[in-house]
C-alpha cells in the first residue's frame, strides 16, 4: 500500500512538473507576442514612441518578463508583480475611455437639448 502511494505521489509530481514547463513556455510565447507589438509600435510611432509614458513602462517590463521568464524562473513573484502593474494600467486605460465617451455623450446630449 505504501509503495503506491509514493507512485501516485510521483506521478502527479511528473503531472506537475509537465504542466509548469506548458504555462512556462504558453507565458513566454505571450510575453514574445507583447515583444512583437511593442516593436510594431515603435516603427509605427518612431520618436513619439518614447514620449508614451505606458509605452516606455512597457518597453521596461515585458522585455525584463521574458528575460526573466526564460532564465529565472524563481523569479515569479516579482513576474506577478509586473504582469499585476500592466493589467491595472490596462484596466484603468480602459476606464478612462469608457468615462471620457460617457462625457462625450452626455455633453452632447445636454447641448442638443439647449438647442430646443
Amino acid at each position: 500500500p505504501r509503495e503506491s502511494v509514493l507512485e501516485e505521489n510521483e506521478s502527479q509530481t511528473e503531472s506537475m512538473m509537465f504542466a509548469e514547463e506548458v504555462l512556462r513556455y504558453t507565458s513566454a510565447a505571450i510575453l514574445t507576442g507583447f515583444c512583437v507589438e511593442l516593436t510594431m509600435l515603435m516603427t509605427a510611432f518612431g520618436w513619439k514612441f518614447f514620449f508614451h509614458p505606458g509605452y516606455v513602462l512597457d518597453l521596461i517590463i515585458v522585455p525584463t518578463s521574458l528575460a526573466l521568464e526564460l532564465k529565472v524562473s524563481e523569479a515569479a513573484g516579482f513576474l506577478v508583480i509586473l504582469r499585476m502593474w500592466r493589467f491595472l494600467r490596462i484596466s484603468h486605460g480602459v476606464y478612462e475611455l469608457v468615462h471620457d465617451s460617457a462625457e462625450k455623450k452626455e455633453k452632447r446630449i445636454e447641448k442638443t437639448g439647449q438647442l430646443q
